[in-house]
């Protein structure tokens, strides 16, 4: 049983892709003991030298032993209003429950203070049960004496 990526989902109807959760990731990739084991196998631990959480692994589509590290978000500049912005690109799943990913800006000379304040720029749907998206920054790049942008996914 699994929960249908589509709406309207029936279950006489085998779905192309099915909406991912944690819990069912978790039993995918890890050992029985390790499920049992929230140090190993919660979404705040950490298993890889990337130090990356369970959490950013499943929310990424990524091992979490082994990263591969080229499909984190990457830092790229998109145009809106003729202006240049910072964003970052990333796959994301399309549809899974309580999962919130949320791009955080932060800008000026010190930079300090992160604000949920990401604009979507871009969505591509692979029709695999994912997107990639491009999230940019508010204010364009031009005048701006420092920007800093950075992903936080969080679930219930």
């Amino acid at each position: 049983w699994a929960l249908s990526g589509a709406m309207g989902g029936a279950p006489t109807v085998t779905p192309a892709f099915f909406s991912p959760e944690y819990a069912g990731w978790k039993n995918d990739v890890f050992t029985e003991s390790e499920r049992t084991n929230p140090v190993v196998s919660g979404p705040d631990a950490v298993n890889n030298p990337a130090a990356l959480s369970n959490l950013l692994a499943f929310a990424l589509q990524l091992d979490p032993r082994i990263p591969d590290l080229r499909q984190l978000p990457a830092p790229i500049t998109v145009t809106a209003a003729g202006q240049a912005h910072a964003a970052l690109r990333f796959r994301r799943w399309k549809n899974a429950p309580g999962l919130t990913y949320t791009v955080q800006t932060a800008s000026g000379p010190d930079a300090i203070v992160w604000e949920s304040t990401g604009v979507l720029s871009e969505s591509v749907d692979h029709g695999d049960g994912t997107l990639t998206v491009a999230v940019r920054a508010p204010l364009p790049l031009a005048g701006s004496s420092r920007q800093l942008l950075r992903l936080k996914v969080s679930l219930p």
